[in-house]
Parts: structure tokens; sequence; C-alpha cells
């Protein structure tokens, strides 16, 4: 396959519906070899460890061969350098490699690690986000609302959804709402944000689910209708059976259609999601020309369907920032046979198991904060939370806190008890448990993402 013959580098959409699964592997496979060439030539982290292994490339015909010569990449690798992760031009083709946008994803260390898109990934990019909408069911006659905040930094998720609108022909409308050091005045303010949701009328909201239901039950309180609106797209935190359940049911007091809730999984390091179909039949890959995403154990060898596993990327199309066996940090199961609700054959995560534990140390005691998380999101009158873990200053004692906002803006007295107690259980030391206000734990002003941990502690 040449690699600038851009008719063998794509799928007609109609090719992989009910796709024999097999045929999309072969076809990811000559893409992988391609890409592998270029890295051996081009990219400084994986030439350097190609030359220092003595990894002949030819001789990787397939992912099996890939996992067997190649080691995975973590994110606090890929962070700690990411300027040596994106390819050196190719002399003979430089106006591929020109740099056309930059997004960052959040650091280990709290400083974001950029992620670069070439002239060429970034029709790549418009491309996926072409697919996305065909699984999610939007088209040129809606109008879409990004209700994501502008953040400090370039985030693809106030980014895309406009650049969604423009390849799909659809309108757009942008909140504005948002935290940035700028002097510039350029932000609106929550009020003056729902005032355009309403003044729009979109038939398409997408944003963070916490902020968009905010919203909606600013709508639905002020008796404010958007009639048009149909579809809920969300993704940047977990959308569960009970935030989508609180979605649904605001959205039916302001429109006046049947609407539907399309959760995503992305990363900046794809720089596409990972969406629902309308059948909702788990994470679709829109373009598996682009990237592979499998799951593997702890030796980094892909696992089979049906088995819960590490969840990783291989670039297989890019000319910017490229990853290969890149592990994305979420547990993850998957399914590469066609989608039994719309026929897609890109691979599918039929279930998400949440991110990999994360444990700190409390008292001598290791934590695992993903698992007190996993829980808080389970209970349906929690509406949001955060989970602080502070050193009391008049003892010098660590302390871990949750602050909660309800559905009724109370907890009863069992309620509190059963969750001091499971709490309890799950941290290994006792906790406490405040009842706040929902703007109280986080506000898009604050920050683009809601942070569901902090560790407040000097030395932490």
């Amino acid at each position: 396959m040449a690699i600038e013959d851009l008719e063998q580098l794509i799928f007609r959409d109609e090719q992989i519906i009910n796709a024999d699964p097999a045929q999309v592997l072969c076809f990811q496979e000559q893409l992988m070899k391609n890409m592998l060439q270029l890295i051996a030539k081009q990219h400084p982290v994986y030439r350097t460890m190609i030359a220092a292994k003595q990894i002949e490339i030819l001789d990787i015909k397939s992912f099996a061969d890939l996992d067997e010569a190649f080691p995975v990449t973590t994110k606090e690798e890929f962070v700690a350098t990411p300027m040596s992760y994106v390819l050196e031009a190719d002399p003979a083709n430089q106006k591929d490699y020109l740099n056309w946008d930059v997004t960052y994803t959040a650091g280990t260390s709290g400083v974001p690690a950029p992620v670069f898109q070439s002239a060429y990934d970034f029709k790549g990019v418009l491309f996926a986000h072409l697919r996305m909408a065909k699984l999610r069911g939007m088209d040129r006659t809606d109008t879409i609302f990004n209700l994501y905040p502008l953040a400090p930094y370039p985030h693809g998720g106030w980014i895309r959804p406009s650049q969604a609108a423009a390849v799909i022909g659809a309108s757009a409308v942008v909140g504005m709402s948002g935290s940035t050091s700028s002097s510039f005045p350029v932000l609106r303010r929550f009020e003056e944000v729902v005032d355009l949701v309403a003044a729009s009328n979109p038939s398409v909201v997408w944003g963070v689910p916490s902020y968009v239901l905010k919203v909606l039950r600013e709508l639905e309180k002020n008796k404010v209708q958007i009639p048009r609106l149909r579809l809920i797209n969300v993704s940047g935190e977990p959308c569960g059976p009970k935030l989508r359940a609180h979605l649904l049911q605001s959205a039916q007091h302001v429109s006046n259609l049947p609407v539907t809730v399309s959760d995503s999984l992305g990363a900046t390091e794809m720089q596409f999601s990972l969406v629902e179909c309308s059948g909702g039949f788990g994470f679709h890959n829109p373009v598996p020309e682009i990237a592979r995403l499998s799951v593997i154990d702890h030796n980094g060898i892909e696992l089979p369907d049906g088995i819960a596993g590490k969840l990783q990327v291989t670039h297989l199309n890019r000319r910017g920032t490229v990853l290969i066996k890149y592990l994305l940090g979420d547990i993850a199961i998957m399914d590469q046979s066609p989608c039994p609700g719309c026929g897609w054959t890109g691979g599918r995560i039929i279930k998400h198991l949440g991110r990999e534990g994360k444990f700190v140390k409390v008292r001598g005691q290791m934590v695992n904060t993903q698992a007190i998380m996993d829980y808080l999101e389970s209970l349906d009158y929690i509406l949001d939370y955060k989970v602080s873990i502070s050193q009391d200053v008049s003892t010098g004692l660590d302390q871990m806190s949750v602050d909660l906002a309800t559905k009724t803006g109370n907890l009863s007295v069992d309620d509190r008890t059963t969750l001091l107690a499971q709490l309890s259980d799950l941290a290994g030391l006792r906790l406490k448990v405040d009842l706040v206000e929902l703007n109280q734990i986080w506000e898009p002003e604050a920050g683009m993402k809601p942070k569901r941990f902090v560790d407040l502690r000097i030395a932490n």
C-alpha cells in the first residue's frame, strides 16, 4: 500500500458496516507497517529504542509481533518529553508535517503536555468528527451548542465541537464560559450562557454532563423551553445511570422532542472520542484507519474480546505526535466484532471499568481513591461530589473528607450512617462527610474538568 494514496488509507463508510473483523484487522496491520517505517526514520524516542533493541521493523507484520517487539508507552514517559514524540518532517513532503494546531493533556506534574496535529493530522481530526457525528445521528440540520468552558490552555473539549459542526455542515453556538488568565473580557457568566442557550434553541447540547445538567435545570427553573433539543453529547467525566437519568428528566421538561444522551470516552492523545451509536451499544472507535484501540494484560499482550485489560491506543496514520502501545489509564472490555445495533466494525468498548486504581497514603494506610469515587458514582441520590485529603492544623494529622451535593439538597440520617460506614470500609479509616451546594464543588470558571479528588497536603 502506497502511503500517499489516500484512497487506500480510509474505508468507505459502508465498507465497515457489518465488515469481517479479520479484514479490518488486516487493513490496520498494513497501516501499522507503514507507520512503523516512518517512526523508524523520523520519531526521536521510538527510533532510538528501535536501534537500542535492534528491532527489525520489517519483521513486524502483525499486532502480535508488535506486542512482542515494543514495550508499552506510559503517560509518565510521554509527558516527561512530549516534544520527542513528534515526527520529524520528511524533506520530500514537508507540507504534511506543518503544525496545524496543538491541544494539551494534563500532566502528572500539573503542567499540561502538548499533543501536536500536523496539517495532515488535522484533516484526520475532521474526518473522525464526521464519523462520530454519523454514529451519533447528527447532520447538517442540527444546531450544536458547545457548553465546554474555555480552558486556560488549548483543549479539545472547547475546540473540537465547533469543528465537528463545520465538517458536517451544521450550525454552532459556543457558550464561552470558563477561566483564563487573560485580561480580555471574552467570557460569559453562567446566566448569560443560559440565556444564549434559550435564544439559540439548539437541537444538540454538548459538554461536561454535570455542567449540562446545571444549565438544563436553570432553564427548567426559569420555565424556559428549548423545543428542538433532541440530543445531549457528553464527555469529560463519568456519566453513569443516575446522572444520565437526571439529564433526561430535566431535558423532558424543556424540549418538545424525545431526547437521547450520547456518552463518549475521549483522550487528548487520540484527538477523537469513542462514541455511542444511537442504540447505545458501547463506545465505538469511529476511525480504525487512524488508531487501533485494544486491551492488554500486564505483560503488554493483547487480550481477546470479552476479557478486561488495560486500554491502549496505537496510532496508525499520523504525522504529528505519534504514540505506539500507549496506555490511556483505563480498564475496559473490548469487542472487535460488528456492533449489534449499528453494524459498525471498528472496535468497541462494551464495558468501561473506570480508571486504574490510584493509591495514596493517608495516616499510613494505602487508600484506593478510585474505589471510593466509583462507590460515590453508584449512589442515586448524589448529584456531585469531591474527595479531599488535607492536614489538620491543630493535630498535624491527615484527614480525608467528602463534599456532597444531593438531589434533594438533604441527606437523611440513614443515608449518612450507611455512607460513612461504606466509605470507612473502603478507605480503612473514618472520613468526614459534608453536605454542600452544587456550585461549591465545581464551576467551569475553575477549570476545564471537574476535580473529583484533590490532595491538599503540603507534602503529598
